[in-house]
């Protein structure tokens, strides 16, 4: 049974994808799962702490001024993000194409930052998204750099991909197999689908000296403009490999810069 803090969450969250409108206490109640009376006693407590407004009995609720004041400290990867920035700029640039970071925190994948080209991601307001690890080329390119054991310990607590989303990786040695190719290439070529992500693009880690992967980037393609020659994967490819090497060498405050406007 849930505790009390996750129904908290999940109010907090559904109040989320609406942040300046407000949810009536039905809406939150369906989204939710959570009976009416319990949401009341939930928004309640919420409420004395800031974290939650009610506009009106018919407008409803929305989040308060304490959930901004708890990110007064700025985005979540902020020291990453002003790395990789002018560098995703640059290949939003040359490609025309969005341009996305995504991280792997506590087994979740996020996307931190994206300069958005013509594909949009969704209708929201904030750059932080939490998507699925194995439908996507971030993701996969990220998990690619986990060891043997840390990935036992991911399957463990999140399962096997589904076959309908990697019909390859449906079993551990599988995916272990996938990911060492994947960990193979330089620039991942994807093409996938899941209403959640982006169905078609490249992907490349972001390593700091050592070669640790800290995150991943990808250049995410409208559906409608494939399929691809393969002079165009190759100049994609080359692009982003240049645009994560040039990360990397920032990470390391390395002189020389690897880019050419």
């Amino acid at each position: 049974m849930p505790t009390s803090v996750q129904k908290a969450m999940s109010i907090l969250t559904a109040l989320s994808r609406i942040p300046f409108n407000g949810i009536t206490l039905s809406e939150i109640s369906n989204v939710t799962g959570i009976n009416k009376s319990t949401c009341v006693h939930i928004l309640n407590a919420l409420r004395e702490n800031n974290y939650v407004e009610k506009i009106s009995h018919s407008k409803g609720y929305r989040l308060g001024p304490g959930i901004y004041y708890l990110t007064r400290y700025g985005r979540f990867q902020e020291e990453l993000i002003q790395v990789c920035h002018p560098v995703m700029n640059w290949l939003h640039k040359k490609t025309g194409h969005t341009v996305l970071l995504a991280v792997i925190h506590e087994n979740k994948k996020y996307i931190v930052h994206y300069i958005e080209g013509e594909r949009k991601l969704e209708e929201k307001k904030s750059n932080l998204y939490q998507g699925n690890v194995y439908a996507s080329g971030t993701g996969r390119v990220m998990l690619s750099f986990f060891s043997r054991s840390e990935l036992l310990l991911f399957v463990r607590e999140n399962g096997l991909p589904e076959e309908k989303i990697w019909p390859e990786a449906i079993d551990f040695e599988g995916l272990w197999q996938e990911l060492r190719a994947i960990r193979k290439q330089q620039v991942l070529y994807y093409s996938m689908k899941d209403e959640n992500v982006f169905d078609l693009g490249f992907a490349s880690p972001v390593c700091e000296s050592k070669g640790k992967c800290v995150g991943a980037i990808a250049i995410s393609i409208p559906k409608r403009q494939v399929p691809f020659s393969e002079d165009e994967r190759t100049e994609f490819r080359a692009m982003l490999g240049k645009a994560t090497r040039e990360i990397g060498r920032r990470l390391a405050y390395e002189e020389e810069s690897v880019l050419q406007s």
